[in-house]
């Protein structure tokens, strides 16, 4: 009989020394500015699916966000010493529908969920209403309607449990990395087929 498989899996490009603690499930908060905040930690197998079933419910018009770390010219140039922030550009296709986001989001499957240097999202461009996924592709929503985020993750299974995520697992003896996939198409192939299809750099900020 071959080895168990591990409960929690992560994707290819992120690599973690502990996965003490850690297994599918949501927490939730009401921030200070009037929002709820959803963490949700994703096995990797089942972030494609999740993402589009949250994705489905966030108000149009919206727009799809692709976040991707700055290359090395530009961190010489923006990095003065060693303890300076890394940084991340950061692209939006705006004024889409859903089904616009999920064709862009099926094209680029591989690269989105699976290179551990791309972050990426779908939200409204009314009020708070954003499916982000993030660093180490742990999922963030950003809302002013939670209660229909409530609906779906208890459909699909995912339980009000998280007590921790990747994060807290983390010191100088216990690290997580997340790399580029060393494969073709790049991530910057991908880029540079989004912006044919519309995307634009917006920003420049600290990762």
């Amino acid at each position: 009989m071959g080895a168990k498989k591990p409960d929690f899996r992560l994707v290819d490009g992120v690599q973690v020394t502990s996965l003490k603690g850690i297994s599918e499930g949501y927490s939730e908060h009401l921030t200070d500015k009037g929002f709820y905040m959803f963490t949700i930690n994703v096995s990797a197998e089942n972030i494609p699916s999740l993402f589009l079933s949250l994705s489905s419910l966030v108000r149009e018009p919206a727009f799809f966000l692709v976040e991707l770390g700055a290359n090395e010219a530009e961190e010489k140039e923006l990095r003065r010493n060693a303890s300076d922030p890394f940084h991340k550009n950061v692209y939006y296709l705006d004024d889409i529908d859903f089904m616009r986001a999920k064709k862009v989001f099926l094209s680029n499957e591989r690269l989105l969920v699976h290179d551990g240097m791309v972050n990426f999202g779908f939200g409204s461009h009314n009020g708070y209403d954003e499916v982000f996924v993030g660093g180490y592709k742990i999922f963030e929503i950003y809302t002013d309607s939670p209660e229909k985020y409530r609906r779906k993750l208890a459909e699909l299974g995912v339980p009000q449990t998280l007590t921790r995520t990747v994060w807290d697992n983390f010191d100088k003896d216990s690290p997580g990395t997340r790399n580029a996939l060393a494969e073709e198409p790049t991530i910057w192939d991908m880029l540079d087929q989004m912006m044919s299809e519309g995307f634009y750099r917006a920003e420049i900020r600290e990762d």
